[in-house]
């Protein structure tokens, strides 16, 4: 008499490997797409505190050369 012990068919065996395999791919390039939009989101943030820095200035000197034109005048 067998012990309840079933021979598994050779079309299931060993499905749990692979499934678990694909599932890690799938999670760590979805990591990756992400962190690389975090990345390009950083990188843009950047370059527009930048630019806002370089208006800034510009604006601070316009408006230096304003205040000592005005005072030659006077």
């Amino acid at each position: 008499m067998r012990c309840g012990v079933r021979a598994k068919s050779s079309g299931s065996a060993g499905f749990v490997l692979p499934l678990v395999m694909v599932t890690a791919l799938v999670l760590l390039l979805s990591g990756l797409a992400l962190q690389a939009m975090a990345l390009q989101s950083l990188a843009q943030q950047r370059v527009q505190w930048q630019l806002a820095q370089q208006r800034d200035a510009e604006i601070s000197a316009a408006m230096k050369d304003a205040i000592d034109l005005n005072g030659a005048l006077d």
